[in-house]
């Protein structure tokens, strides 16, 4: 072996390319020991010989020289490349190089090197190969790892490949490739060659013109081929300058139309085969007429594409034979038809005939056809979608890939048989297996696929997204084997011996699905598992992609002059092998230490390169503790252009902005700090000054900091605000992200203070001075802790009963998202049992009865239990306690003892006087559900509505349906639980004002029931009763149109053929629609101000009867604008007397849906409080005693509050409001809402 300078070295020596830092101090002082860096190996008992090329640091004494250094540890011998050096007298310094052996009497690796200065210890990282020496000047060598050339063969199908794409488990000597044909299992024919004139026009060597059809070779394959692609095409990635890029948003689906285009149309596509084929050129340049490189496309060239698609493709002689047909006039209107699965499967490989390929059918097609088939019609004005599992699905669409027309995907290709392995389950070609097998390159294969640059890039795209959406196909066809709702569900269904997978849940997509739901939180837990283990990453890498890597560039000109976006499998491949090398070279310990973790994301840039992010996580040993610790891995500075002019040139090129210095001497990094620290009126800012301007200016209090400049102006030169004297402007506070703590806070102050003369008036609430800005902001309950809930509960408990304050506390377990619900409960579980020992003693005659602590914690939970039963859910489902077991035994089943259990004295004497109004029909069924003593369940489609039903629920709340619905929405109904088990054995249901529900309730329903009764029946073959009349509103669809109301509503729905109608009891009603004329004294007379003409019509003397609850029971207002709601309301709080109340809501964003980064940076605090939504109340909500108030959700139906109740205002607290009920079935009773 020969050593950098021409020397021969022994067979087990290595030469290394790295420095080494030799420190002589006396030249016959022998070498006490050679410290190695982490890149060698430190292992003293090798059980063979070693080499290892490494720095080392010979410690000696004050000097030092750079010398190139071979390791073997076989020997325990360092080969440098000076003066021979003999290490037990060194008695001349090193003139010259030569070759020299150190005998190493100690080897350590740095990390053992304690006792060593931090002068004489390096650590090293490397970026190729490079070596940084602590508080010592550093020095770089880079080299570049080559992969070569794609020199390595599959032994089964010939693909060209790289050693490092060999698996993982298979030698260096005797690789084993599975890219391309899954070890042999895959066997496809060869593609044929290349027809000569579109070869020349896919070689970018053949001149301008051939570039010319290479750039627009997309539009060039539009007009030939016979489908058109149904996708969202993204033309904004290339409105740049720079490479080429094919993106689409969704799914691709490919079109066809019919034979002829209809009266006055053009034809397009597979039509301009077969209409008006004398003008053939013109008419397929015609639809590029109008676009900007209709200069681009040539006429000759669309001339030469005709001639070799005549010749050579088997799609176009079969439209051009049903062109002749069209000419005979005797033969009838006809259809073509394209095979999609051939009768004899021997000839799959074979090159086809036109009768295998397809034909023309007269008349009806008759039992001949078959599920892929392409059936064309003559003449349609309807598009059909092709199936992506047809044999001509890509031929179609790309004939300039596939010139012959060949045959691509189909299910019937079966795998290869070798003996040698077991018989698998899988027996077909996979559609991935086969676009994988024909995107290698083979030696001695020509393939037009690969030659076709941008449209090969369209391809990719094309084929992956069939592959995807042949994999979810799979998922939906498989459903039943795919089920995981939860595990627990599942843990269940085993434990008591079920192995019918039907009953643990709804179908999800399963976490093996790239891109799922699933996959992604399956990630990030893993993730997340990794801090929760190591802590925070250590290490956080981007590794980009570059195409003038050698390998790339090499590849894409090896045979023709291609760009490096005409191969993006080529890129893909490459990047893929590096990144592998890469990761590799980091967990080997060589650049930084041992690592114990690491986590990779891979991701695409806009323009279609990849690149990774990846954190490690290091051992504890290596980590970095100190500054020098982390500038011994990364430099921040230009390196000198002479000493180090390689990287000089990667850090000038990729890792600068500029212009700046001489080019842009405006820039920033030209002034000096002192002189930006001594500048006139810098400690004068726009919030000092504004405090300023509140202490002289009156009405200046009035408005919020981010209100300021819509009457006030700043100037910049006198640093003041001054008033404003025309126009207008918008106010905006700096976006500042949570983390940065107090000015977060003080942000948030400034968005709720007004008038504020300094930083401790923001601080100052209610008269208390806050010492943070943060401690101000808990007291206006603009953080969301429990510390809110605990005060709430705190304020009811001198007014609220024991049954009120176990509703509260229900309702903020709920509703408010409470952190901590069992710190909660310890707290006040004492304030919530006044009432159990006097029931104790009142109904069992339990005189002296004595509870202690656990007893009477043990009964509240019991209360507790039987509210949260009454809204679907339970004590375990919020994590709290459960009752005792003999408890238990009566709450059980609180769903199906409420519809058992009803006074029935009160039922006698409502059945008594209901009886005479049924008819018939109602008679009927009235008789036999109760007959039987059955169950029925009545529901609505509000809760107002509910409300008015005996023992009426939301349909919502009690089937679980979500409340945004869609075509594939489930109830939240799961097997063996207590709703489930109450359907069990409900007879009937009845569902008033149905036609309010959208159509996907009752579908959702209908699905569910299915799937918990086991009867494949409407609605699991339970009686449904609807009410309502259609000719009243219908559903609400926001910005919907007429056609989607229509179609959202029930009528369109498939249920609804299984729905009679018995009797139509408003029949004799006037169906015509007629306007009415509203009588003079039933008119608002307008004054000037309409809001106080209808206030004094609506509520006469409010002032005076605010109080009394009967006065607002029967009077409402009624605007379809929040913006009227808000007026009317701040109208009425004017005129009402008291102190009003001010209560803020605390807002924040849900992030669970979805994966977006920084999203306290897309919405700022201020931004979420100023919005207003239907349906959700206001940032600040104003109120007085006595104000009437309406619910807008539903807090506890069997409690009367629901979403539209009305109630009035009793009393008022920071955190809880005391109401009395004026609407429904539960009129007078006395509630408290958080």
């Amino acid at each position: 072996m020969a050593s950098p300078h021409g020397h021969v070295q022994p067979d087990d020596y290595v030469p290394s390319s790295l420095y080494s830092q030799f420190l002589f101090n006396n030249y016959e002082t022998p070498v006490d020991r050679i410290l190695l860096s982490d890149n060698a190996s430190s292992s003293n008992t090798p059980s063979a010989p070693q080499h290892t090329q490494g720095v080392g640091t010979l410690v000696c004494s004050r000097q030092h020289i750079d010398i190139q250094t071979a390791f073997s540890l076989s020997r325990n011998i360092v080969q440098t490349e000076s003066n021979e050096i003999n290490a037990a007298s060194l008695s001349n310094p090193p003139q010259s190089a030569a070759l020299a052996s150190l005998h190493c009497d100690d080897i350590v690796s740095n990390h053992e090197s304690e006792g060593f200065s931090e002068e004489t210890l390096n650590h090293q990282s490397t970026i190729g190969q490079a070596s940084y020496q602590k508080k010592k000047k550093r020095r770089y060598l880079i080299e570049y790892i080559d992969f070569g050339d794609k020199t390595y063969k599959c032994s089964h199908c010939n693909a060209l490949f790289w050693l490092q794409e060999r698996l993982a488990r298979s030698a260096k000597t005797n690789p084993c490739f599975t890219l391309c044909c899954n070890n042999g299992k895959v066997v496809l024919p060869a593609p044929q060659e290349t027809p000569n004139y579109l070869d020349n026009l896919l070689n970018p060597n053949n001149g301008s013109s051939s570039k010319k059809f290479r750039r627009e070779i997309r539009a060039y394959n539009s007009m030939f081929a016979f489908t058109s692609m149904g996708a969202v095409v993204d033309h904004s990635v290339n409105s740049r300058p720079g490479s080429y890029l094919f993106k689409v948003n969704g799914y691709c689906h490919h079109l066809m139309g019919s034979l002829l285009p209809m009266d006055n149309k053009d034809p397009k596509f597979a039509q301009l085969y077969i209409f008006d084929t004398d003008n053939e050129v013109s008419n397929r340049l015609q639809p590029f007429c109008n676009e900007n490189f209709q200069s681009m496309l040539d006429s000759q060239i669309v001339v030469g594409l005709i001639n070799i698609l005549d010749s050579s493709n088997q799609l176009v002689r079969l439209f051009r034979h049903a062109r002749q047909r069209f000419g005979d006039v005797e033969v009838p209107e006809f259809k073509l038809r394209l095979i999609g699965k051939r009768d004899d499967d021997s000839r799959q490989y074979d090159d086809p005939s036109l009768n295998d390929i397809g034909g023309l059918v007269v008349r009806d097609i008759g039992h001949c056809r078959s599920d892929r088939d392409i059936i064309i019609e003559s003449l349609s004005g309807t598009l059909q979608r092709i199936s992506k599992l047809h044999p001509k699905f890509m031929s179609l669409h790309y004939p300039l890939l596939f010139p012959y027309g060949e045959d691509g995907f189909h299910t019937d290709i079966p795998l290869a048989h070798q003996e040698q392995q077991p018989p698998k389950k899988r027996q077909k070609v996979s559609m991935r297996a086969y676009y994988a097998y024909f995107i290698h390159e083979r030696e001695k294969q020509e393939s037009t696929l690969i030659k076709g640059g941008r449209l090969y890039q369209q391809f990719l795209v094309d084929a992956f997204v069939n592959v995807e959406e042949e994999r979810l196909d799979f998922i939906r066809a498989n459903q039943e084997n795919l089920r995981s709702e939860h595990y627990k569900g599942i843990h269940d269904a085993i434990t008591r011996g079920d192995i019918d997978g039907s009953t643990t849940g709804k179908i999800i997509l399963p976490s093996s699905l790239t891109g799922s739901p699933r996959y992604m939180v399956n990630n990030y837990q893993d993730a997340m598992a990794i801090c929760r283990c190591y802590g925070n990453p250590d290490l956080f890498i981007t590794f980009t992609c570059n195409v003038n890597w050698p390998e790339i560039r090499r590849e894409i000109k090896k045979t023709r002059s291609y760009q490096p976006e005409d191969k993006p499998d080529i890129i893909a491949r490459v990047f893929h092998s590096k990144l592998i090398d890469m990761m590799s070279f980091i967990k080997s310990g060589k650049p930084f230490g041992r690592t114990i973790a690491d986590v990779c994301a891979v991701e695409f840039q806009k323009r279609g390169l990849p690149h990774t992010h990846l954190l490690v996580w290091l051992a504890p040993e290596f980590k970095f503790h100190s500054p020098e610790d982390v500038d011994s891995i990364i430099s921040a500075e230009i390196p000198d252009r002479h000493q180090d002019p390689i990287c000089y040139d990667i850090v000038s090129k990729f890792m600068m902005h500029g212009p700046c210095g001489a080019a842009n001497p405006k820039a920033q990094c030209n002034q000096s700090l002192s002189s930006v620290l001594r500048r006139p009126g810098i400690h004068k800012t726009m919030l000092t000054e504004w405090f300023e301007r509140n202490i002289v200016d009156v009405d200046a209090r009035d408005l919020f900091y981010s209100q300021f400049p819509s009457k006030y102006v700043w100037d910049a030169k006198q640093k003041e605000w001054i008033i404003r004297s025309r126009g207008f402007s918008l106010g905006r506070i700096v976006y500042v992200h949570p983390a940065a703590g107090e000015l977060y806070f003080l942000i948030m102050l400034l968005n709720h203070v007004r008038g504020a003369k300094s930083f401790e008036d923001l601080r100052q609430i209610s008269g208390t001075m806050f010492p943070t800005f943060q401690l101000a902001c808990k007291a206006l309950g603009l953080l969301g802790d429990d510390k809110e809930w605990s005060d709430a509960f705190s304020e009811a408990i001198p007014t609220a009963s024991s049954p009120q304050l176990r509703q509260i506390f229900v309702n903020i377990i709920m509703f408010c998202e409470v952190a901590d619900p069992n710190s909660l409960l310890d707290h006040f579980w004492h304030s919530m049992h006044d009432d159990i020992e006097y029931h104790l003693r009142s109904s069992f005659s339990m005189l002296n009865v004595r509870l202690s602590n656990d007893e009477l914690k043990n009964y509240v939970l019991y209360e507790l239990e039987q509210l949260f039963n009454a809204s679907g859910t339970s004590l375990e489902d919020h994590k709290l306690p459960m009752p005792n077991g003999r408890l238990m035994d009566e709450v059980r089943n609180k769903l199906l003892r409420e519809e058992l259990d009803y006074d029935l004295a009160e039922l006698r004497n409502n059945h008594s006087l209901a009886m005479p109004l049924l008819n018939p029909s109602q008679r009927n069924i009235y008789d036999y559900v109760r007959s039987e003593g059955l169950i029925v369940l009545v529901v609505a489609s509000s809760g107002i509505a509910s409300l008015l039903l005996p023992g009426g629920r939301t349909a919502h709340s009690r089937f679980k349906i979500p409340l945004e619905v869609n075509e594939s929405s489930t109830c939240e109904i799961k097997h063996n639980t207590h709703l489930s088990r109450l359907l069990e054995m409900t007879s009937l249901i009845v569902w008033d004002e149905a036609p309010m529900n959208n159509r996907y309730c009752f579908e959702a329903l209908d699905k569910s029931l299915r799937d918990v009764l086991k009867l494949n029946n409407p609605f699991g073959g339970k009686s449904v009763l609807l009410g309502g009349d259609f000719r009243q509103i219908l559903l609400v669809i926001p910005g919907g149109t007429k056609e989607e109301i229509i179609n959202a509503s029930f009528t369109t729905s498939l249920l609804w053929s299984a729905f009679a109608l018995i009797c139509d009891l408003a029949v004799s009603d006037d169906h015509d629609a007629s306007f009415i004329k509203i009588p003079s004294e039933l008119q608002v007379q307008v004054t000037d101000s309409p809001i106080a003409a209808i206030v004094s019509a609506i509520y006469p003397d409010i002032e005076k009867a605010h109080l009394d609850p009967f006065y607002f029971k029967d009077r409402a207002i009624v605007t379809p604008k929040n913006l009227t709601v808000s007026e009317i309301n701040n109208f009425i709080l004017d005129i009402i007397p008291g102190q009003k109340y001010n209560f803020l809501s605390c807002d924040s964003i849900q992030t669970t849906s979805g994966d977006i980064d920084n999203i306290d940076l897309l919405y700022p605090i201020e931004f979420i409080n100023q919005l207003d939504f239907n349906g959700v109340p206001q940032h600040n909500i104003s109120l007085k005693i006595g104000t009437p108030i309406m619910l807008l959700r539903n807090l506890s139906p069997s409690a009367g509050l629901c979403n539209g109740t009305r109630l009035i205002v009793t009393q008022l607290a920071e955190r809880i409001i005391e109401a009395q009920i004026i609407t429904g079935s539960n009129i007078g009773d006395r509630v408290f809402i958080p």
